[in-house]
């Protein structure tokens, strides 16, 4: 069965072209794709957990309360036989294709071994030929979108994206060395290939119509707009007020038994969202985005030079464009709202 595997990176449209995807499942089953449905719904980060060492722990084993090495071994086991049985359906009903999409398959694969365990796991399913899909963005844009990310879903406290040498930072924006550790374990799988694009800032539409172009289907109409759909953003008022929660009401607990989701957290940042604080975006200081502009110049370079030598510059340093976001509280008077906010929430003055 021909696979797309599409890993990301993050913050590049993934979250509307999977939304897109699963809209369109009926009538990308009428050209035989099998958008599948045992792997997520919408995103199919459980592919992403397929490839896991049994001893790694993250949010996403937390999350499905996969505390022993037997917990995501088994779990493993399941998926790969719930998506064995949608595969052996979908070939019944004549569909010969699958598109895969989750950009946590490139975020949190973060070596050899465990890229080289999914895909043998889609192989021996007889998913091939497997083309992966990674689309590239701007580190510095990547760096300030994924920002937002780290405080609602990661429990970050800072008040800006890290240094560059942060390793999930640089595991996001360091493009040469993801590159070159794709496919270095692709060069010793046969009938598999990757395929690197770029992702225009704001333009999520691209990204439909790139794929749709390596799956042969350009040329069909189809009924829904991928431009329309788009994650949710929260103000930098609202950063600033969650980033201060996270010290006192984190998503994750440490217990004796190892981390945890923290139930009187609930839904803490849902809540935020629809308060509608602010509509502007968030931007991070000048001096944290020249940082990420220097970083990975050479990364950058290299990946220009390798895929795209006909292009002058790989992603133009944006820092005269690039507008910090300002919040008209002082430090002060933000740690005073998020302290009501916290005493409020945890007493049930707030409606969830």
């Amino acid at each position: 069965m021909q696979t797309i595997l599409h890993i990301g990176v993050e913050k590049t449209g993934t979250t509307s072209f999977q939304q897109w995807i699963a809209q369109e499942r009926q009538q990308l089953a009428e050209y035989g794709w099998l958008v599948p449905t045992s792997l997520g719904k919408i995103n199919h980060r459980k592919l992403s957990l397929i490839g896991y060492d049994p001893n790694r722990r993250d949010d996403g084993t937390i999350m499905r309360q996969l505390h022993s090495n037997t917990d995501l071994v088994s779990f493993q086991d399941l998926a790969r036989l719930k998506l064995e049985r949608e595969l052996s359906q979908a070939r019944t009903n004549g569909l010969s294709r699958l598109i895969i999409s989750s950009e946590l398959i490139h975020s949190r694969l973060t070596n050899k071994s465990e890229i080289s365990r999914l895909l043998t796991f889609l192989i021996e399913l007889d998913c091939r030929p497997i083309t992966v899909v990674l689309f590239l963005r701007d580190p510095a844009e990547l760096a300030n979108s994924k920002y937002s990310t780290s405080v609602r879903f990661e429990d970050m406290t800072t008040a800006e994206p890290p240094h560059p040498n942060d390793p999930g930072y640089r595991q996001l924006c360091h493009h040469q060395a993801s590159i070159e550790q794709w496919e270095d374990v692709l060069a010793h799988l046969p009938m598999t290939s990757l395929k690197v694009r770029l992702y225009p800032e704001n333009n999520n539409g691209v990204v439909r119509s790139d794929i749709l172009d390596i799956m042969n289907l350009a040329q069909v109409t189809f009924r829904s707009d991928a431009s329309q759909l788009a994650n949710q953003a929260l103000s930098p008022l609202a950063l600033e007020l969650l980033r201060r929660l996270n010290k006192t009401i984190p998503r994750f607990i440490r217990t004796g038994e190892g981390l945890r989701l923290n139930p009187k957290r609930g839904n803490l940042v849902q809540w935020l969202e629809r308060q509608k604080l602010g509509r502007k975006r968030y931007g991070m200081s000048k001096n944290r985005y020249q940082q990420y502009c220097d970083e990975f110049q050479g990364s950058n370079e290299w990946v220009r030079s390798n895929y795209f030598p006909e292009m002058k510059v790989l992603f133009e340093c944006r820092l005269q464009e690039h507008e910090p976001s300002e919040v008209n509280l002082s430090p002060q008077e933000l740690d005073g709202l998020a302290e009501a906010l916290r005493d409020l929430w945890l007493n049930g003055g707030l409606s969830d």
